[in-house]
């Protein structure tokens, strides 16, 4: 079954983030399943990372990937807050925290 056509800006970010973040990542922020992403990626002749690093526990609560942190500073001003926690699974406050905590400015509308 042929699921739907990709445009040109998913094909830009799946190019863009193909080399630093995981499949998971990937296929959260376009919004299509693994397999969609990595049948995509082969089309075109790119492999994809498949896990970069564990997510480690810090006093029962998931210490921030370097994924999870590049994604953070590469979305900040291209997505809401409230995206980037969807796509992260992650609290508002502990987004916002880890943005304060890297003196991040965000210059879009929340």
């Amino acid at each position: 079954m042929k699921g739907r056509p990709w445009s040109d800006i998913e094909v830009d970010l799946l190019l863009a983030m193909s080399q630093r973040a995981s499949l998971d990542m990937i296929s959260l922020r376009l919004n299509r399943s693994n397999s969609a992403v990595q049948a995509k990626a082969a089309d075109i002749g790119l492999q994809l990372l498949v896990n970069i690093e564990p997510t480690k526990k810090i006093k029962g609560r998931s210490a921030w990937t370097k994924e999870e942190i590049f994604f953070l500073t590469e979305n900040i001003n291209q997505i809401s807050i409230r995206e980037i926690c969807t796509i992260l699974r992650r609290s508002e406050s502990s987004v916002k925290g880890k943005t304060r905590k890297l003196k991040l400015k965000q210059t879009i509308e929340p």
